[in-house]
């Protein structure tokens, strides 16, 4: 993956996590996944990062290109490395498009944020990574979509794989407005040229002493970068060994702990009885997974 996709992708999951605005299941927001696949779309409509689907050999021409029956599964992708070729030998696959991005993290992720707060359109707009392209939810590209839509949300999803799955599942309207108010207030402090410190701290509920803190060191002020905006810290190359105080996996690099703070919610804390809550929560998950395998097994 290429290096800042992965970078701003962690990053805006880690915002969303501690404005409170990710979590599917529990908490009726969005899923990470669902973030992951929002900076994705960001980069491919803002700055022309390519669809894998679209680079996929033998996809049809016209309307059968994109299938939207319900049910179906659009599996055909190429992976990174045959992308970088396809691009490489059939530049003309990019014209009339923007072009890929050489800006640094620090840019990528204020654009993310200006373009979800003031650009996207909620009400009609699908965030399609399948397709790429900006486009509403009218769109033929889109019928099973629509079909599955309980009352209309106004923020569309599309999975790239189940095509009639839509990720605002879990949002009701007052959810929907609630994550759009945590972007605007996001691209309002990046705007003002507050660092990435400064943006999760206005993000956050109110600490206290026993309250989660992040592992990983950030900016404790803005930096001067980008024509006077954030220096991000540099998560892709720093590769020195780190320990999960939660669970005591080990990763190697800083951005892979990162993502399993945010896919797990182990996120290290200084106080003793917040790492003690943290681990025995982790330690009865383990068990009742175990249990549901050998009761399993126990019935077969």
């Amino acid at each position: 993956m290429e290096p800042r996709v992965r970078t701003l992708a962690v990053v805006v999951k880690r915002w969303a996590q501690a404005a409170g605005v990710s979590g599917a299941a529990r908490d009726g927001f969005i899923s990470p996944f669902a973030w992951t696949l929002l900076a994705i779309y960001y980069l491919q409509v803002c700055h022309g990062l390519p669809s894998l689907h679209a680079l996929a050999p033998n996809r049809p021409e016209g309307s059968s290109r994109w299938r939207s029956d319900p049910g179906h599964c659009d599996v055909a992708f190429v992976d990174a490395v045959e992308a970088r070729r396809a691009l490489g030998l059939q530049p003309e696959a990019m014209e009339g498009r923007p072009q890929p991005c050489r800006l640094g993290e620090a840019a990528l992720l204020r654009g993310f944020f200006a373009f979800f707060a003031n650009t996207f359109g909620w009400e009609d707009e699908v965030a399609s990574v399948r397709l790429g392209l900006r486009s509403g939810i009218r769109s033929p590209h889109f019928a099973s979509l629509r079909t599955v839509s309980r009352d209309p949300v106004p923020l569309n999803i599309e999975n790239p794989v189940e095509v009639g799955r839509n990720l605002n599942g879990p949002l009701d309207c007052g959810r929907a407005d609630e994550l759009r108010q945590a972007l605007l207030r996001a691209a309002a402090v990046l705007e003002s040229g507050a660092g990435l410190a400064e943006l999760l701290g206005s993000s956050a509920a109110p600490s206290s002493s026993s309250a989660p803190r992040p592992c990983v060191d950030l900016p404790e002020s803005s930096t001067s970068c980008e024509g006077g905006f954030l220096e991000l810290p540099d998560f892709v190359s720093d590769l020195r060994a780190c320990t999960c105080d939660v669970c005591g996996r080990r990763f190697d690099g800083r951005l892979l702990l990162m993502q399993h703070q945010v896919e797990r919610g182990h996120f290290n804390s200084c106080s003793t009885t917040e790492l003690a809550r943290l681990r025995d929560g982790d330690a009865a998950a383990v068990d009742a997974v175990a249990g549901r395998l050998r009761a399993a097994l126990a019935g077969g």
